[in-house]
């Protein structure tokens, strides 16, 4: 996962406007949220999700397939997939990116327990939930937290990579990774549709961050 490629185009060169615009969404959907001007389009998708009995909308294997999806974001999995990226990292030689990693997904793990409890959003209560959920709402951590890793372990992948299609399939399997289990949570019945989108917001706003700030260098002749 070493990097290998100078290129003034890849994530981790991002700047503060790329940076700023990556957080735009978050900041504009918390103050929608704190105005009250937010909730009309939540429940309009979450209703338009579920049939008239208040199940999900669909066959059975679709709420299989939602319910597996999901779990490719909680706190178990992306913990595993962390330390196991650390890990390849140190093993390969790659400290500066293995420290990337692990700053941005600690960091991430903060950040977004700190904006929930401040700004204490309930979950859902139009729907009934598929999964059983203990914290606040927003932003979603699933959302977020996928964002930041699979963000900042697809850059570094891709990066290592000699081939342009390689470099692009990487990243763009890292977010099909991200939007797949993002919409996951909506379906669920779990989370309102703005905490997914300020959580993918934020953790592509931290995960460029990280890249630009600790990510490792274009190497010089």
């Amino acid at each position: 996962m070493a990097y290998t490629h100078a290129s003034g185009a890849l994530p981790w060169r991002a700047g503060w406007p790329a940076i700023c615009l990556a957080a735009l969404p978050f900041v504009l959907l918390a103050v929608s949220l704190g105005a009250g001007t937010v909730g009309a389009f939540d429940r309009s998708i979450l209703l338009a999700l579920r049939d008239g009995e208040g199940n999900p909308v669909g066959p059975w294997w679709l709420i299989v397939a939602a319910r597996d999806a999901t779990a490719l974001g909680s706190i178990t999995v992306l913990v595993l997939l962390a330390l196991t990226a650390i890990a390849y990292c140190i093993a390969d030689g790659a400290r500066r990116e293995a420290g990337v990693i692990a700053v941005a997904f600690v960091g991430g793990v903060i950040l977004n327990t700190a904006l929930k409890h401040v700004i204490a959003r309930a979950r859902p209560d139009l729907v009934n939930h598929e999964v059983t959920v203990y914290t606040p709402s927003f932003p979603s951590a699933h959302a977020m937290l996928t964002a930041t890793l699979f963000l900042v372990i697809g850059a570094l992948a891709a990066a290592g990579q000699s081939s342009p299609a390689a470099r692009r399939f990487v990243l763009a399997a890292a977010v099909t990774m991200i939007v797949v289990v993002g919409l996951s949570r909506v379906f669920l019945g779990v989370h309102w549709p703005s905490d997914v989108l300020a959580g993918w917001s934020a953790g592509i706003a931290w995960a460029l961050t990280c890249l630009r700030f600790l990510g490792p260098r274009p190497a010089t002749a």
